[in-house]
């Protein structure tokens, strides 16, 4: 089970949570509801994953219709995404 601390300082306080006696990881992010979480709160690691996830559909639509050559055909794959 992970265990993320937020903080703004430039240095946090380091604790040790355990439940019972099994003591909780640090990841060093945490996605919740689809956002990636990180201790400073950056949305750098999220906004990393959302243009990811962009180029592997650009590139699924690129592979996929490569022997397509109208542009018009071209425009409705890419605003269908």
């Amino acid at each position: 089970m992970p265990s993320l601390s937020f903080t703004r300082k430039e240095k946090c306080v380091e604790y040790n949570y355990s439940i019972d006696v099994v003591n909780l990881s640090k990841p060093e992010t945490v996605k919740d509801l689809g956002v990636v979480f990180d201790p400073k709160l950056n949305f750098g690691r999220h906004i990393e994953m959302i243009t990811n996830n962009a180029y592997r559909s650009l590139g699924y639509i690129y592979r996929f219709s490569k022997d397509l050559r109208l542009d018009s055909t071209l425009l409705k794959l890419h605003t269908l995404t």
